[in-house]
């Protein structure tokens, strides 16, 4: 009975310990895009954050852990590697188009 008790006990301790790394680099992620949008000019220091925020963004990954936190995450970095790189998104309207198809 008390090894039952103290690996019930291990197990809830191990497992809030789990979620609180887990919380603890969601935040950290979200602080490396922070960092790496507020650095976009200079490249050592954008790629460093951004490297460091896909790196935990693959380890929650493998814990499967945020998931709908993580999606944001990685469409905020692909935008801001886009910026970075001045690639331009260019989506084609009726009123921005030079020929139209009559």
């Amino acid at each position: 009975m008390l090894f039952t008790t103290l690996s019930k006990f291990i197990e809830t301790t191990t497992q809030t310990e789990n979620k609180q790394e887990s919380i603890d680099n969601l935040t950290s992620i979200k602080t490396f895009v922070r960092l790496a949008s507020e650095n976009i000019e200079n490249f050592t220091t954008f790629e460093e954050n951004i490297k460091n925020a896909e790196i935990l963004i693959s380890e929650l990954e493998t814990k499967e852990m945020f998931i709908n936190d993580l999606v944001k995450l990685k469409e905020d970095i692909n935008i801001l590697k886009k910026q970075f790189n001045k690639i331009d998104l260019y989506e084609a309207k009726d009123d921005n188009l030079v020929f139209s198809n009559l």
